[in-house]
């Protein structure tokens, strides 16, 4: 909460390897492939997703709506969270470091 006094927003990746993060790591145990959820407190959003693997974004800038996007290879277009959209938009060099250097480590 000190970044919000500040007047400083986050959106990003979220470990849940912290002790708090508990009942974050219960929920998403029990989604299906392609299944999302969201958890507010306050103004942060918490957005969970399984897919190919779990994703889990933290934001206090995003709502829970949905966005429709750009359309996909078959041509269809797509909803997605704002969340989601936002991340894959601006955060594309800091999301390749994570791939490649998971630890944060080179």
């Amino acid at each position: 909460m000190l970044l919000k006094k500040r007047n400083m927003h986050i959106c990003g990746t979220l470990h849940l390897t912290r002790e708090f993060n508990k009942e974050l790591k219960e929920k998403i145990k029990y989604l299906k492939e392609g299944q999302s959820t969201c958890c507010h407190k306050g103004q942060v959003l918490v957005h969970l997703q399984q897919d190919i693997g779990e994703l889990k974004l933290i934001s206090t800038l995003h709502t829970a709506e949905f966005v429709e996007t750009e359309k996909n290879r078959k041509g269809e277009t797509v909803n997605k969270p704002e969340i989601i959209q936002d991340y894959n938009k601006f955060m594309r060099g800091l999301g390749r470091a994570d791939q490649i250097f998971p630890e944060g480590k080179p």
